[in-house]
């Protein structure tokens, strides 16, 4: 089963989060959609896609939204799981 997890944030405690739920089982296969400065707190052995973004603005808000909508139809996941307030617009 393949998982996308959106995020528009992943510091702090969204950045555990997703480290330990991506690491519970390895039979699931995660893809993780994060703004590129966030990266650094994301487990590097994980399959990060990338967007650019200089904050909560609507230039971040569009490309996440592409990035996401991207990483949907090159990965075909089973289950997308949204960790952020705008991403469901991605739908």
């Amino acid at each position: 089963m393949k998982i996308l997890h959106v995020c528009e944030t992943a510091t702090g405690g969204v950045a555990s989060y997703l480290n330990m739920l991506c690491d519970v089982d390895e039979s699931f296969d995660n893809v993780i959609v994060v703004p590129k400065r966030h990266v650094k707190g994301i487990d590097p052995s994980l399959n990060i896609r990338t967007y650019d973004t200089t904050g909560r603005n609507v230039g971040a808000i569009w490309n996440m939204l592409r990035a996401t909508r991207r990483a949907i139809k090159e990965e075909q996941p089973d289950i997308v799981f949204f960790q952020a307030s705008f991403s469901l617009l991605a739908l």
